[in-house]
């Protein structure tokens, strides 16, 4: 059951207008938050199982799962200028 997981999550998250569409899948464009969800599923799945190895356990697990994610912005490192 745990290997089908994934694809029962991923099934949840196609919308009627991705089936409209004609797509199996839910759309590209959400690509993001489908990955968060599938991966927060996931989480949530080995602690029940208690095969998880982060301990505590994370009481936000999708706020868990997101401080992970890589930040493509970039941060301005350039100080502050004043004009005189």
């Amino acid at each position: 059951m745990e290997s089908e997981l994934p694809s029962m999550k991923l099934s949840e998250l196609v919308t009627d207008d991705d089936i409209r569409q004609g797509s199996m899948y839910p759309s590209i464009a959400r690509l993001p938050t489908i990955t968060k969800e599938v991966s927060c599923a996931i989480m949530e799945q080995a602690y029940k199982d208690k095969i998880a190895f982060f301990t505590p356990e994370p009481y936000n697990k999708m706020e868990f799962i997101e401080s992970y994610y890589y930040d493509h912005r970039y941060i301005n490192f350039t100080p502050d200028q004043y004009v005189w």
